[in-house]
């Protein structure tokens, strides 16, 4: 037994020692950042208390160290204990600890104390610089103009750092100490001034630049800004208004940079002012200038135009400006022919609801001589305006247009201004009224009441519980039922630009619908918000109402809506009496005040009853015509 224990003991020892050199633990033996005192840039007073655990039994630890300042391989201090307290110089210096615990195992470390200088310079900024721009319109501004004190405790004065920048324009300290200003920084500034010594530690202040211009010969000029001027007119030079003006500049700039770029704004005044703004500086190209307005193609449109445009044909009544051949020519063809009679027609039968050629308004440059109707090449759309190294704000007058309104020969369309007046007595269309079972398809005859001679009409109705199914006496290309339902009709006389009689009471046309309900006639269908006319063979316009009477031969008293509505000054009802009766016309403001009453009396038949309304201020107006019995009112708008 003695001989085996012998020879397993020194093992179990060198076990044993392994274990416990591992039990020892430093828990702070980090680095010791120390900061210089404010009063002291050689050294610093720093103490180091140092802590071990142990896994030995017995957990007391014997602690010594040695310290090496400067860091530079030697001891300079040599002591037991765990805690340090020294003047450490400035830089690194090396605390070496020893633990030994009971159990006769040593750990060592190293720890580092760190000695700097940790507080920035003292500055005392101004409130502020004020500087005018020299004879060349720029200024300098440095760094130390804003220091009013600064001193710093380890760094001389003339050694530290200064650094100034525009606020927003960078982070950390700044590259440069100055600021170049010029002419367009005129104004308050803001700024950020950094100072730093030598240890790298900063200090700074935000402070402001007030850039001055005492001679008054530095203007800024930072963009190009360019006012386009001109006014609107109808080929009668009548203001127009409610249209749009294009611009788009292209060219280029310094260096040859492109420029692109568009500008469109809208307007209600006959004459307009486009601010083409924002364009880089020393722009050179051009300025492309055009107007527009969107516009339903048939305003204005009726048959009277295509009456117009057939007697050009004919030699009848020629046109006499190219104006009025570009109104006409709807084609683009650059001749006036029943081609375009034939596309205005379409519009007008709601088959097509465009004149793609055209559009509904053309804009064009004034020609210098509209009596040259066949000078197309004289007609140009859009101004061209030139510019060369164009900078700052400048304005360019006299772009002015003139506006074409697509097949309206007679100018009915102007946007603004009185038209004057065409129109001859109403003419009235009738029907019988009758009662319709529900499901019931009915020929409607529709007749015209006064003998005349014609050589167009119209007649647009809309269905309320009738649906239209087709039409007869009149060719396929007279009428067309829209997808809404509603029925239009055009008719003009087959022999382009004659006229033919009609005898009282003749019927025009069947037309033939099938009731959804039950009713009378007169409750299935209505008449539309487009204008029906008839054109007579000497070329005057009468309007086109549509009547239902109770026996044909008894066409009661009926007051139609006034017309033209809007009004810039004479007004019109047409009105419908059965028998000689007196009439009372009565108009208020928007108050309710009367402002106008006239009496009249007219014997049976149809009427035309005018107000004159030109002393009237622009606004709404409420009016009510008395009839005997019959009682119609409505709203006009006074311009």
């Amino acid at each position: 037994m003695k001989s085996i224990y012998k020879s397993f003991l020194p093992f179990a020892l060198i076990l044993s020692v392994q274990g416990f050199a591992q039990g020892i633990t430093f828990i702070n033996c980090g680095e010791i950042p120390v900061c210089l005192p404010f009063n002291n840039c050689t050294q610093a007073s720093a103490t180091s208390i140092i802590e071990a655990s142990t896994t030995c039994f017995n957990q007391n630890l014997t602690f010594s160290y040695k310290v090496d300042f400067g860091n530079n391989g030697s001891f300079e201090v040599q002591e037991t204990g765990n805690t340090v307290t020294q003047n450490f110089p400035v830089g690194i210096s090396r605390i070496n600890w020893r633990a030994t615990s009971s159990c006769g195992h040593i750990a060592t470390c190293d720890q580092i104390v760190n000695v700097k200088d940790c507080t920035g310079p003292n500055l005392i900024c101004r409130n502020g610089i004020t500087q005018s721009l020299d004879a060349n319109c720029s200024m300098t501004v440095n760094a130390q103009q804003f220091v009013l004190s600064i001193s710093d405790n380890c760094t001389p004065a003339n050694q530290i750092q200064y650094g100034l920048r525009r606020i927003g324009t960078g982070t950390g300290f700044p590259t440069k100490d100055t600021i170049q200003y010029a002419t367009c920084d005129q104004g308050t500034n803001i700024v950020e001034m950094w100072v730093r010594d030598a240890a790298g530690n900063i200090n700074q202040c935000a402070n402001y630049v007030l850039v001055q211009d005492n001679s008054n010969n530095c203007p800024c000029i930072s963009s190009t800004d360019i006012k386009i001027k001109g006014c609107m007119r109808s080929a009668t030079n009548t203001k127009l208004n409610t249209y749009r003006v294009n611009a788009k500049a292209q060219g280029t700039t310094t260096g040859g940079a492109p420029v692109n770029a568009t500008k469109f704004s809208s307007f209600q005044d006959s004459c307009y002012t486009l601010d083409f703004n924002g364009l880089p500086v020393n722009f050179t190209g051009n300025v492309a200038v055009s107007a527009s307005r969107v516009d339903l193609v048939t305003n204005g449109i009726t048959p009277y135009d295509l009456v117009l445009i057939s007697r050009h044909i004919l030699n009848l009544e020629p046109m006499t400006n190219i104006y009025q051949v570009l109104a006409a020519d709807v084609n683009r063809s650059h001749t006036v022919t029943t081609f375009d009679i034939v596309e205005i027609r379409k519009t007008l039968l709601g088959t097509v609801d465009t004149l793609p050629a055209v559009g509904a308004w053309q804009f064009i440059r004034p020609v210098a001589d509209p009596l040259q109707m066949l000078n197309f090449a004289a007609v140009k759309d859009t101004f061209l305006i030139p510019f060369s190294n164009a900078s700052g704000a400048s304005t360019v007058s006299n772009f002015n247009f003139i506006g074409i309104k697509s097949a309206d020969m007679d100018y009915t369309a102007s946007l603004m201004g009185a038209v004057e007046d065409r129109h001859g007595s109403p003419l009235l269309l009738t029907t019988e009224d009758k009662w319709i079972e529900a499901g019931q398809s009915f020929k409607i005859p529709v007749s015209i009441t006064e003998a005349s001679r014609l050589s167009a009409w119209q007649l647009n109705l809309r269905p309320v519980s009738a649906a239209f199914t087709s039409v007869e006496g009149l060719s396929e290309d007279a009428f067309a039922i829209q997808p809404d339902g509603s029925l239009r009709i055009l008719w003009m006389d087959e022999n382009l630009g004659a006229a033919r009689s009609f005898s009282a009471g003749q019927t025009l046309v069947y037309i033939v619908l099938t009731a959804q309900t039950s009713g009378w006639l007169s409750q299935m269908i209505e008449t539309d918000s487009q204008p029906a006319e008839a054109i007579t063979d000497a070329v005057m316009i009468r309007p086109i109402y549509f009547h239902f009477s109770q026996n044909i031969n008894s066409l009661g008293t009926q007051v139609f809506q006034p017309s033209p509505n809007p009004t810039h000054n004479w007004v019109q009802w047409p009105v419908l009496l059965e028998n000689k009766q007196p009439l009372r016309l009565q108009m208020v403001d928007a108050s309710g005040k009367l402002v106008l009453e006239q009496h009249t009396t007219f014997d049976a038949g149809v009427h035309q009853w005018s107000a004159d309304c030109s002393a009237l201020s622009p606004g709404w107006y409420g009016w009510r015509i008395t009839a005997g019995t019959v009682v119609q009112s409505g709203k006009i708008l006074k311009q």
